[in-house]
């Protein structure tokens, strides 16, 4: 059992990185450098998220999208609200 919830997580966390890893340089192009890295890291923590639902849960396909499109701007969020705070 212990060797299944790592292996999730290792599949997950090693996912939601590499989305972030790709989506940097594509989010470049619209948005400015800061802005684009923090969509990039609310992306792949929404993606390692989900793909933590989807394995470990079984949420059903549909429940991981709606929860990916609720999640990444929440999380753009307060990762900018954190900015404004901390400076």
């Amino acid at each position: 059992m212990l060797g299944r919830d790592l292996g999730i997580l290792l599949v997950s966390a090693t996912l939601g990185g590499v989305v972030a890893a790709l989506a940097a340089p594509v989010l470049q192009r619209y948005f400015a450098p800061g802005a684009a890295r923090d969509v990039a890291v609310a992306l792949g923590a929404a993606v390692s998220s989900a793909t933590h639902a989807r394995l470990a849960h079984g949420h059903p396909w549909r429940a991981v999208a709606v929860s990916l499109a609720i999640s990444i701007p929440l999380v753009y969020g307060v990762m900018r609200t954190v900015h404004l705070v901390v400076g």
